[in-house]
């Protein structure tokens, strides 16, 4: 995971460590704090830290949860699972991207603080999220396999770790993207995009090839316009007339 420059306030160009990065990196302190205001005073602090002017207030269970900070115009409310919710407050409004980015954080969080029946991270979970860490960079993909979850680099060699895609995808969600209940990509590795006569896309990475779930169709469309940009496949003649070129990178077909 690389890390992005963030600039602060009265620190122009401060390169800083990336939000997901200060989440994990937090994980093994925070995994020493078994009372549940400290976990949340904590996690606020580090999300005001991750997104300078953003501020969360948690909900445990209807219970308030709050650093104190400036009165600002609250941006959000999110709902993390049944038990946890975040309202996020701002000094002014941010994109869509950074807003993208801190929903799938305070989703983290509350796979962080919800595991294993509303205690920390288990260190196995840690220790498998920090070895992730370290693979993504060659990962192609990473699918689900009952209790742990394989990732495959462009070589199709593999490795197994007994943690679920969730929680890869709610840490690692600026590396890798969701196409289907089993599976997240690096769009990186992706070569081509088809779509088949039932109207459905796939991915294609190499000889693999791995189906886009309905339910994730418009989020990856969003992402990645430019994977859906591209005109139907031609017929023959139209293939010899106009011979086709490739969109980012990426060859699509119809």
């Amino acid at each position: 995971m690389t890390d992005r420059t963030i600039t602060a306030p009265n620190t122009p160009g401060r390169t800083a460590p990336s939000s997901w990065q200060t989440l994990v990196e937090a994980l093994p302190q925070l995994m020493l704090d078994r009372e549940l205001d400290k976990q949340l005073t904590t996690l606020s602090a580090l999300f005001a830290q991750c997104f300078p002017g953003s501020y969360v207030d948690w909900h445990w269970r209807g219970r308030r949860y709050a650093n104190l900070h400036p009165a600002c115009e609250e941006q959000f409310r999110l709902s993390c699972n049944n038990l946890l919710s975040g309202r996020v407050y701002a000094e002014r409004r941010v994109d869509e991207a950074v807003e993208a980015e801190q929903k799938a954080w305070l989703k983290a969080c509350g796979d962080v603080i919800t595991s294993h029946g509303r205690t920390q991270l288990s260190r196995a979970d840690f220790n498998a999220l920090s070895d992730i860490r370290v693979a993504l960079p060659e990962a192609a993909y990473i699918q689900a396999a009952n209790q742990y979850v394989e990732l495959f680099d462009e070589q199709d060699n593999s490795q197994l770790f007994r943690v679920n895609l969730h929680q890869v995808e709610a840490m690692f969600g600026d590396v890798v993207i969701r196409v289907h209940r089993s599976y997240l990509v690096n769009a990186a590795a992706v070569t081509a995009v088809e779509r088949k006569r039932n109207g459905r896309y796939v991915l294609k990475i190499g000889e693999t090839v791995i189906p886009i779930g309905d339910s994730h169709l418009d989020a990856v469309r969003e992402r990645h316009p430019g994977w859906f940009s591209q005109r139907p496949n031609p017929r023959p003649l139209q293939s010899w007339l106009y011979p086709k070129g490739d969109e980012n990178g990426v060859k699509l077909t119809g």
